[in-house]
C-alpha cells in the first residue's frame, strides 16, 4: 500500500512538473513571437516612412523629365502610371494583413525604380537630360532615399524571417496556431517582385 501511494505521488510530481514546463515553455514562445511581429511592424512603418518620401521624389523626379523632349514616351508615360497607381494604395501597416495589396505595392515600387533606373541610363549619353537642373536636382534627392529604402527593407526581411520560423516550425507553430499568428510576406525588390507578380498586377 504504501509503495502504490509513493507511486501516485511520484506521478502527480510529474504531471504538476510537465505542466510547470509546458506553461514556461509556451509563454516564452508566445512572447517570442509577440516581440519579432512587433519589431516587424515597426520595422514595416520604417519602409513606408521611407516610401512616403520616395513618391513624393518620384513624382517631382517625373514633373521634371516630361517636359524633357527625346526621352521614350513608353517609359516617361510607365513610370508616370505606377507613380500614379502606387499613390491610390493606403501607405500603412494595415498591408502587412493584406496579402495581395501588399505584394501589389512591392510591385509598383518596383516598377517606378526599374523606369528611373532606364531614364538615369538613357542620361549618360543625353547632354540635354544629364544637364538640366530638374533632372539633376530631382535624381539627387532620390540618391538617399534609394539608400534608406535598401536598408529599411533589410530590416524589415531579417525580422520576418525570424517571425515566420516562428509562425512554421514545431513546436512554436501550434503555440502560433492557437495565438492566431500566421507567416508575412517577407519585402521583395527589383526583378524578384515583378517576376512573381507581373501576371497579376502588370
Amino acid at each position: 500500500m504504501k509503495g502504490f501511494a509513493v507511486a501516485i505521488i511520484f506521478v502527480i510530481i510529474n504531471v504538476i512538473a510537465a505542466t510547470i514546463f509546458l506553461i514556461v515553455t509556451t509563454t516564452s514562445i508566445s512572447s517570442s513571437i509577440l516581440e519579432e511581429e512587433k519589431l516587424s511592424k515597426e520595422a514595416l512603418e520604417r519602409i513606408l516612412e521611407v516610401y512616403s518620401n520616395k513618391n513624393i521624389a518620384s513624382r517631382e523626379y517625373y514633373n521634371a523629365i516630361i517636359k524633357i523632349p527625346r526621352l521614350d514616351v513608353y517609359t516617361v508615360n510607365a513610370l508616370g502610371n505606377y507613380i500614379s497607381r502606387v499613390e491610390r494604395i493606403e501607405n500603412d501597416i494595415s498591408l502587412i494583413d493584406k496579402p495581395l495589396t501588399f505584394q501589389e505595392y512591392q510591385y509598383l515600387q518596383a516598377r517606378i525604380q526599374e523606369n528611373i533606373n532606364k531614364i538615369n541610363y538613357v542620361a549618360r549619353n543625353y547632354p540635354t537630360l544629364r544637364n538640366n537642373v530638374g533632372y539633376m536636382n530631382t535624381s539627387r534627392n532620390l540618391t538617399p532615399i534609394i539608400e534608406d529604402e535598401r536598408n529599411s527593407i533589410k530590416t524589415y526581411n531579417n525580422h520576418i524571417i525570424e517571425y515566420n520560423k516562428l509562425t512554421s516550425n514545431f513546436p512554436s507553430n501550434i503555440v502560433a496556431g492557437i495565438m492566431g499568428k500566421f507567416p508575412y510576406l517577407t519585402f521583395e525588390t527589383g526583378t524578384n517582385i515583378i517576376s512573381q507578380t507581373e501576371r497579376l498586377f502588370n
